[in-house]
């Protein structure tokens, strides 16, 4: 989850950055770096890492990210998943999420099974829920990336080599292939 506020932020703060670049009458890279400088300003207004990827992806090239289709699902579940187990709150039942999880047969409990391991958070520590976890942030962030194939301006074409380089890497990492049994 925290890779995808890093990623979001730091796109944000490379496009912004195209400032000095606009020639006069470039009205796409302006859309760039428009997108860049939203972004910026949703950070310092401290906006849920959610509402920039939704805004983003109605600026950038490519289909915008709808609430009701993955990627965006997996993304939002993490989001939550991850301020609840760092914003811990007493709960008396888990969150709804939970039960995906149950369902899949990727918690160390069955549902309603308290004795082997007390505590919902610690039922999703497990491999299975790990690599969903890495798997739906690497979708998302593969999404964005995907956007800056065949631009043809070349700043936009820097940027999307450069991070196309940088989470390249992902590809490659078995957290990210890992499939359900």
């Amino acid at each position: 989850a925290v890779t995808t506020e890093a990623f979001v932020n730091e796109l944000g703060y490379r496009l912004s950055k195209l400032t000095g670049l606009t020639q006069v009458g470039n009205q796409y890279l302006q859309n760039w770096i428009d997108a860049g400088n939203l972004l910026e300003q949703l950070e310092q207004n401290q906006a849920q890492v959610t509402s920039k990827y939704l805004q983003l992806s109605n600026l950038l090239p490519g289909e915008a990210l709808r609430r009701d289709t993955q990627p965006y699902q997996d993304f939002a579940m993490l989001i939550k998943m991850r301020n609840d187990f760092v914003h811990v709150k007493a709960q008396t039942k888990p969150p709804r999420y939970f039960e995906q999880f149950v369902n899949r047969g990727w918690t160390y409990n069955d549902s309603g099974d308290e004795i082997k391991l007390a505590g919902w958070m610690n039922q999703l520590q497990t491999p299975q829920v790990a690599c969903w976890a890495c798997q739906s942030a690497h979708n998302l962030v593969w999404n964005f990336v995907g956007r800056f194939d065949n631009i043809a301006e070349p700043a936009i074409q820097s940027i999307g080599a450069s991070l196309r380089l940088q989470w390249g890497k992902t590809q490659d990492d078995d957290r990210t292939r890992w499939t359900a049994r």
